[in-house]
């Protein structure tokens, strides 16, 4: 059996001596790191930003005089733990220091191989050290007495990013999976935008301590999240590209469909050989399905859809694919209920909502569109995705002759200087400009402009909807679609539009 990720990172914090001076830091409440990559064959620069709130965060300050030589040899040990040969860069650093609140430490090294070959692809491992820290059982003594943990209530989080090489294109739209454990709840989203890959974990506990009867149970749902974590992310090797930037073949459209009927081909063969094991058949179909959906292939993506679903009904994912294929083939009625079937299978709530919303909203069905939107745009459950559904909502409320809420213009008006899409709050709360908002999206580097320019023209073109400037509005959905970002939700969705403007009168 697999070990898992936890207990096999819980070894390696065992495995090597901690220098006589240091005392083991209490767990991170959010631990944060950052790779560089400029060439997958050079070393890589790795920044760990190590915060703690509350009281722990003058215990660290105050302890900074004497002590941090050895929290910084600590977490040298560590890091040489799992990266032979890393090299410190300058000494830890404290930032953001705010008085029984909140403190980071910074710590920064050079890591000669950080990545491992997959074929032509390479793989990144991750390290939760803080989950480590604040659910590992020391020793067998230690299972004869309660295992404390940080608290009911608190919620540990670690961030893995990787800033790769500017050849590299990918798209993962954000994705959310959650457990609920008798201890804990788990959540672990992941998304893969351009050149920089991001997986996000939340650990939120819901005891303070686990009984001495329980403790296998505890394991167990720590097992359980492990094997949901996997521990490393990949760089496949069609999302790495030879070509000089710039040129044809290097655009992010052209690699993304590229990359589709690369897919469409593989999924073909494997439906051609006929599989016996249904599952292995019906993924296929699912697969090739999804890519002919993302090159605008209604037909042929609804009829592998089909078949997929007649292999596995059960299979909730299935139906929420078929459902927006569905809404493309202008079977609005039929993809509310595949969302439905799709919900009752287990499908996560968040995601079934705001697919439902979308589909309402171009059904003309403005106020019920709210009705999945509006929670939405509070609820914490998917933070990722959550500015899309705020964007969603704000467009959503003129058509349905609603005001947006002063409470929360006031909230978007401050997130709107926040990381992109957040910019694009301000066209609908009235303090933006269209001008401002491109000029948001042009301060991105490489495929990231072009990939936020997508989503900017989108949100430019409903802004001028509301305004109920149709010639305009069009201008912008036609750039949406000329940017060729077809495995975009914005490229879709400005066909739809158009297509909708050329059937309605003036």
């Amino acid at each position: 059996m697999q070990r898992s990720l936890l207990s096999v990172l819980a070894g390696l914090c065992l495995a090597f001596s901690l220098p006589a001076a240091a005392q083991k830091p209490p767990a991170a409440y959010d631990l944060k790191e950052i790779m560089t990559v400029r060439a997958f064959d050079q070393p890589v620069l790795l920044e760990k930003r190590t915060s703690y709130d509350g009281l722990l965060a003058d215990k660290v300050q105050e302890g900074a005089a004497t002590r941090m030589a050895g929290y910084a040899q600590a977490d040298q040990a560590m890091t040489q733990a799992r990266y032979p040969g890393a090299q410190r860069l300058g000494v830890a650093e404290l930032a953001d220091y705010r008085p029984g609140a909140h403190i980071t430490m910074v710590d920064r090294y050079m890591i000669e191989h950080a990545a491992s070959a997959l074929g032509k692809g390479w793989i990144f491992a991750f390290m939760p050290v803080n989950f480590i820290q604040a659910t590992r059982i020391k020793d067998e003594a230690a299972r004869g007495v309660p295992l404390v943990l940080p608290g009911t209530g608190k919620t540990l989080s670690y961030t893995f990013q990787i800033n790769l090489p500017d050849n590299v294109s990918g798209l993962l739209d954000p994705t959310t999976t959650r457990y609920d454990g008798d201890f804990f709840t788990y959540k672990q989203s992941q998304q893969f935008r351009g050149n920089v890959a991001r997986i996000t974990l939340e650990l939120s506990f819901r005891a303070d301590s686990v009984p001495v009867g329980e403790l296998d149970k505890f394991l167990a749902q720590l097992q359980h999240i492990s094997q949901m974590m996997g521990g490393s992310f990949s760089v496949p090797e069609m999302w790495i590209n030879s070509n000089k930037p710039g040129t044809a073949a290097n655009t992010p459209g052209q690699r993304m469909r590229s990359s589709l009927e690369k897919d469409i081909a593989e999924h073909s063969a494997t439906i051609a050989r006929k599989p016996e094991d249904k599952q292995e058949l019906a993924q296929a179909y699912w697969l090739r399905g999804s890519a002919h959906a993302d090159l605008q292939q209604a037909e042929l993506a609804w009829a592998d859809l089909t078949q997929a679903l007649a292999l596995q009904p059960s299979t909730a994912v299935y139906h929420m694919t078929l459902a927006s294929i569905q809404v493309r083939r202008g079977q609005f009625q039929a993809a509310i209920e595949q969302l439905e079937q799709a919900r009752l299978l287990g499908y996560d709530a968040y995601e079934v909502a705001y697919q439902r919303g979308q589909t309402y909203y171009q059904m003309g069905q403005y106020r019920r569109a709210l009705d999945d939107l509006e929670p939405l745009t509070i609820s914490a459950a998917n933070m990722e995705a959550q500015p899309y559904a705020r964007l969603w909502y704000l467009w959503t409320l003129g058509p349905a002759g609603l005001a947006l809420p002063d409470a929360l213009r006031q909230e978007l008006n401050a997130d709107a200087s926040g990381a992109w899409p957040r910019p694009a709050y301000g066209l609908f709360t009235g303090i933006s400009t269209p001008e401002q908002v491109l000029a948001a999206a042009d301060t991105m580097q490489g495929d990231e402009r072009l990939l936020s320019l997508c989503e900017a023209y989108f949100n430019i073109g409903q802004y001028y909807l509301l305004k109920q400037d149709r010639r305009k509005a069009r201008e912008y959905f036609e750039k949406t679609v000329a940017t060729g970002m077809v495995m975009y939700a914005e490229y879709g969705n400005a066909l739809f539009e158009l297509q909708r403007l050329t059937q309605t009168p003036s």
